[in-house]
């Protein structure tokens, strides 16, 4: 049969009236708001004014369709044999009700058939017996069936009688199966019975046309309607707006095919053209790559205008995250050649705006800058083009609303609001302005403890903060609770409460705090386990455990073991648990999991300093050898001046004790002033943990050294340092290390003292001992102001450092004592505004000037480090070095000083640790210069 459109007729058995699927107006609709630029008003006008007439035509139609009379109908199934319960055949009844309307099939009760037939003997009745009920004209077709039981089995069988004697009885038999699959059993009997009654009412087959680029399998998944169902108009409409809403088509059309086994339907489809390029005008500001990354229209995809408007919007929030709030998008869709087209986002970038102001209305008490510091968002300044500062961001607006908040909250006004953020744009300014109200501020009144102490009361009361404040703190307060409750988990009670009892006095604008302690229960560690290391064995975790199975659980001990596992440096997430066990209250089980990362690298780097100048570094290294925590590396480094090659090996707990182990193979060459040196060596290392930060280290090492490129007018000291070419040594040192941060220290100190002997019972050419002490001390130090971003602040955060240093050298035999084991200043990390070993005795031969180095040392280093741009963590400093070498025959003499002063910067870059410095020598000899640069880039400082 030739296909109709689905405004046509789809024909059913015995020629009835057609029952129409209907298109979708909303479809129509799409398809006009989706037309290209090119059609004009008129046409769309046109076409909504043809969609409204079709629609008051389909609309009657439809309803005639869905309120068809069915042509099939089923008897009351009977039950055969005694084994079949009576509420069976009843629940039979009821599904078949159920199922009527759904397969689209009438169901006679029992009550309105003649007594011949509610109970037929034998079953089931002849045609004439049904030919003689009084039916719906539209009934051509009864269905008569049976229950019949086979242990817990139940066999459904059904006969369908053609009324009308054209066709012969058609018998069904139905799976069999249990009682509660009864439901399942008699609609797939049903589904079967009403294609063969009625075949134009049900859906042989579902096909997609029309579509050259959108999957039809994509197309199926909207469809609800499915083969072998029963054809509903109102389901096929859904199906229809349900592909429309899939963006990709200007119009969806049904059209059905009657066929012998059922309705073929098919949805054809129009699709949108093809996006041939994406292309930006007017973006000066941006480029065309990082537009794209922002929005998900690309080439070579079915256009889809709402995606089309979501990269418009896209596109103007990106400009604002700029500063362009101002930018204007536009879009424009041409068609470029068949079936594709070009997309193209006409921008106008506008002015770009930033925060000159940010006011503040009803702070009484504070002045604007504290407010301002406590804020995400900040003014325009000078380093604006670096950090983003002074760009509008409204979402960080409403943080900073909250902040500020928070700020008087914690300053005792605990009634304090804050407005909601007003903007006023003034040409290319934003002013921004907070309104806040105070409120009455409340100090802090009696703070008293009570409950279950583990220690003195007075011991409790030194970890709380809150009784020193002048003003009630909710930040101080959540602080003290949680040293609090810390304090009793790190003696085992896990579960302990701090609970604070705040009464407000309005009288005396004061706040009485009672914080109730509870110790709970008293918990031991069952368990730990380890998951997670696929490469890392569980002994190296667990030797960093600072808590034991069988312990009681001190979450102090549990805080501190999580750092020293993240400071191993072998994985990318730790995470260590406490969960119950055994469904006991006092037994906690420890889960420690982690997240391997690779721990071998392969680096390759350039830097520059002042002393080598430019240097080319590589280095091989495995951080965690075999899986056993240990290190082992081969590094090379390049320069003009030097040659530097290493190869070490690291061993941080030698058979799972505390004992390092370490050993290096080297070979090193320097070229200085008066002589090249070579050396070639290697050292065995020792450390062991002593208490707290205490640290102690040894060591034995031997080496070949060579001197060469000698003048034949050198120094003797020079001359005679060639002969001694073997060394042999040990190490013996102590130090301790509180620093916060290794790199960039704010706080903390580094103390060291180290020993190292040369010759004696260790043989070699070499015979001395070398003394060396520092001491470095980093803190806090404010109250200095400095200009930043062009205004005046007072730089709280700057750090103050001090380091003192001192060495002493012996000789131990008469002519042993090798000029590079002397001391030399100058340079970057001993004294700046002085060149590299430069700081030196000079031979007293007059008619040699060498340099000859010296047998002590000392020099101090202070420092004023404060920063200048927080965001990339660029710092500024001023500083001041004094010291000097002195030779054994001068003594210490303090009023022979050497000195400078100077600035710089430091910033740890991308690149590595950048080290700037100018140092003035306040006092130079006629050879020294008065100003010295020194750089570096690439290198630890």
């Amino acid at each position: 049969m030739k296909p109709q459109p689905v405004f046509g007729k789809l024909y059913q058995p015995h020629s009835k009236p057609c029952r129409p699927v209907a298109q979708s107006p909303v479809v129509t609709d799409g398809y006009v708001n989706l037309l290209l630029p090119a059609l004009t008003n008129f046409a769309k006008g046109l076409r909504l004014l043809m969609l409204a007439l079709l629609c008051c035509l389909i609309s009657p139609a439809l309803a005639t369709a869905d309120q068809a009379s069915p042509s099939t109908a089923f008897l009351p199934f009977q039950s055969l044999g005694t084994a079949v319960p009576a509420e069976l055949q009843q629940q039979a009844a009821q599904v078949l009700a159920e199922l009527g309307p759904e397969q689209g099939f009438l169901l006679l009760g029992r009550d309105e058939l003649p007594p011949e037939l509610r109970d037929p003997d034998p079953w089931p009745p002849t045609v004439e017996d049904l030919q003689a009920l009084a039916l719906p004209p539209e009934v051509r077709y009864l269905v008569a069936g049976s229950l019949t039981a086979f242990g817990r089995l139940i066999s459904i069988d059904a006969q369908v009688f053609d009324l009308s004697g054209r066709q012969e009885p058609r018998h069904f038999t139905g799976p069999a199966g249990e009682r509660k699959q009864l439901r399942a059993s008699l609609a797939e009997l049903g589904t079967r019975i009403m294609a063969f009654t009625e075949p134009a009412a049900r859906i042989s087959a579902i096909h997609i046309e029309g579509n050259r680029n959108t999957g039809s399998g994509a197309i199926l998944r909207r469809v609800s309607s499915q083969a072998g169902g029963r054809l509903d108009p109102e389901r096929l409409r859904d199906d229809l707006r349900a592909i429309f809403a899939m963006g990709f088509f200007d119009d969806v059309r049904i059209v059905a095919e009657e066929t012998p086994a059922g309705t073929r339907v098919t949805f054809v489809v129009q699709e949108k053209p093809v996006i041939n390029q994406v292309v930006f005008s007017g973006n000066d500001r941006i480029r065309d790559r990082q537009i794209r990354e922002n929005i998900t229209v690309v080439p070579n995809t079915i256009v889809n205008t709402a995606l089309v408007q979501e990269a418009a919007e896209s596109i103007r929030q990106l400009y604002k995250e700029k500063g362009y709030h101002n930018a204007q998008v536009d879009t424009e869709i041409d068609e470029a050649e068949e079936n594709r087209v070009d997309v193209r986002f006409v921008i106008e970038e506008g002015e770009r705006a930033f925060i000159r102001r940010i006011n503040f209305t009803g702070n009484e008490s504070f002045r604007p800058r504290p407010l301002r510091k406590v804020m995400g968002t900040k003014r325009r300044g000078m380093f604006s083009w670096l950090t983003g500062s002074g760009r509008l961001q409204p979402d960080m607006l409403e943080q900073d609303r909250a902040r500020i908040a928070a700020f008087y909250h914690n300053q005792g006004f605990i009634d304090a609001r804050v407005g909601e953020p007003e903007v006023e744009q003034v040409g290319k300014r934003f002013i921004v302005n907070f309104h806040i109200e105070e409120g009455e501020r409340y100090r802090v009144g009696e703070v008293s403890l009570t409950g279950e102490f583990i220690t003195e009361e007075e011991e409790l009361r030194q970890l709380l903060r809150l009784p020193r404040q002048e003003y009630f703190s909710r930040d101080v307060l959540r602080a003290d609770l949680t040293r609090l409750s810390d304090r009793y988990a790190e003696e085992g009670y896990a579960f302990a409460d701090a609970e604070p009892i705040v009464s407000r006095d309005d009288d005396r604008l004061q706040m009485d705090i009672t914080i109730n302690l509870q110790k709970n229960t008293l918990v031991y560690i069952n368990r730990i386990n380890i998951r997670g290391n696929t490469r890392t064995r569980d002994n190296v975790i667990r030797r960093e455990m600072q808590v034991r199975e069988g312990d009681i659980m001190d979450t102090g001990a549990i805080r501190r073991s999580m750092e020293r596992l993240q400071r191993l440096d072998f994985f990318e997430e730790v995470n260590i648990q406490p969960e119950p066990a055994l469904m006991r209250d006092d037994l906690m089980d420890i889960e420690i999991e982690v997240k391997e990362k690779p721990t071998g690298t392969f680096s390759i780097g350039a830097g520059y300093s002042s002393m080598d100048q430019f240097m080319f570094m590589g280095q091989i290294s495995q951080e965690n050898f075999r899986g056993k925590g240990q290190r082992l590396a081969l590094q090379a480094d390049i320069s003009s001046k030097a040659t530097h090659y290493n190869l070490s090996f690291t061993d941080p707990r030698l058979y799972d004790s505390r004992l390092l182990f370490g050993i290096d193979l080297y070979n090193w060459r320097r070229e200085y002033i008066d002589y090249t040196k070579e050396s070639t060596g290697g050292a065995l290392r020792f450390g062991y943990p002593l208490w707290e930060h205490w640290r102690a280290y040894w060591g034995y090492g031997q080496e070949t050294n060579k001197l060469t490129d000698v003048r034949d007018t050198a120094s003797r000291w020079i001359i005679d340092s060639m002969d001694l070419k073997r060394n042999r040594y040990v190490r013996l040192g102590l130090n301790r290390d509180t620093r916060d941060n290794r790199l960039d220290p704010t706080r903390g100190s580094f103390h060291d003292i180290g020993m190292k002997h040369a010759g004696g019972w260790l043989g070699g050419d070499t015979a001395f001992t070398r003394l060396e002490a520092s001491s470095t001390k980093f803190f806090p130090w404010d109250g200095i102001p400095l200009l930043r971003e062009s205004r005046s602040k007072r730089l709280n955060d700057s750090t103050f450092r001090l380091k003192g240093a001192a060495g002493y050298i012996r000789e131990n035999r008469t002519d042993r004592l090798p000029i590079y084991e002397k001391f030399f200043l100058g340079g970057l990390r001993t004294m700046r505004g002085f060149e590299t070993a430069t700081i030196s005795p000079r031979d007293p031969d007059p008619d040699n000037d060498d340099r000859i180095g010296g047998e002590m040392m000392w020099y101090m280093n202070s420092e004023w480090i404060f920063p200048i741009v927080r965001d990339i963590n660029l710092k500024g400093l001023i500083f001041y070095d004094v010291g000097n070498v002195y030779t054994k025959y001068q003594g210490w003499d303090i009023n022979d000083l050497k000195s400078s002063v100077g600035f710089g910067f430091r910033w740890l870059s991308p690149l590595g640790p950048l080290r700037l410095e100018w140092g003035y020598n306040l006092d130079p000899e006629p050879d020294e210069r008065r100003t010295v640069w020194d750089f570096s880039i690439g290198g630890v400082f």
